[in-house]
């Protein structure tokens, strides 16, 4: 008897969800952010860890009034660098994927379990930017760029967004494979399938050594969202209280101020 996949949630948040002070961190994400020196690093930190307590909170029901109640939330990482939840130092049933683009981040969440049940999780974030064509030439693989070549035919836009739907459906698919950017991007070939669904995603494959993966892509308005499994599930559905990404605007604060304060 097959059982059936999980149902997966996302929560999208912006770094003006990010609270002040330290309270709201979990003392063993304090530490890592100690060790920031850069306000990018420390911004990103926070802000994914800001997302996945919301979406933690969300999932479970959480009375999260007060920074206290965040802090209870632990959103740390493994010793091969994924994410992991806890909840006042316990597991608290749920598994997690992060991502983060200009100002914004996204926690892909599942019940405990998921990560077998879908084959991993893995999530990510882009904005619709110019890329170079060293980028294309570098990073993607030969049928990823005839396709690409394709959608220079569509929308003004068309072939920016092409170039980093693509680039973020590879991030997902490495995320599912637990190696991250630390693997050539040309490992995993992307293909872009037809269709839309009325909720806004649509389908995509990832072919890879072992086989192929499964996903799914939306665009909300500068944003690119892809989710990324090793076998079969439905798209997730957003959270109570997630932000609607195509209303956003992307952002990069840090650039103000490179370095973190003394």
């Amino acid at each position: 008897m097959t059982t059936a996949a999980p149902l997966l949630h996302w929560y999208a948040c912006a770094e003006d969800r990010i609270p002040a002070g330290t309270a709201w961190l979990h003392r063993s994400e304090q530490r890592r952010l100690s060790r920031y020196r850069f306000t990018k690093r420390r911004t990103e930190y926070c802000l994914r860890r800001v997302a996945g307590k919301y979406a933690v909170a969300a999932a479970l029901g959480l009375d999260i009034s007060t920074p206290q109640d965040l802090g209870r939330i632990g959103v740390l990482t493994a010793p091969g660098g994924a994410p992991y939840v806890v909840l006042d130092d316990e597991p608290c049933g749920l598994e997690v994927s992060l991502t983060d683009r200009a100002g914004h981040a996204v926690c892909l969440v599942g019940p405990e379990g998921s990560s077998r049940s879908v084959g991993g999780l893995g999530v990510d974030v882009e904005i619709v930017e110019e890329r170079s064509q060293d980028f294309v030439r570098d990073f993607l693989t030969s049928r990823e760029q005839r396709w690409l070549t394709g959608q220079l035919v569509g929308s003004p836009d068309a072939y920016a967004a092409g170039a980093n739907l693509l680039w973020s459906a590879k991030e997902a698919a490495l995320k599912v494979q637990r190696v991250g950017l630390r693997a050539d991007t040309r490992t995993v070939d992307v293909s872009v399938l037809r269709g839309h669904r009325s909720d806004g995603w649509s389908r995509l494959t990832i072919d890879h050594r072992a086989g192929a993966y499964p996903g799914w892509w939306r665009r909300d308005g500068r944003f690119l969202l892809t989710v990324v499994t090793r076998y079969p599930c439905d798209p997730p559905r957003p959270l109570p209280g997630s932000l609607d990404l195509a209303t956003a605007t992307p952002v990069h604060s840090w650039i103000a101020a490179p370095l973190r304060s003394p």
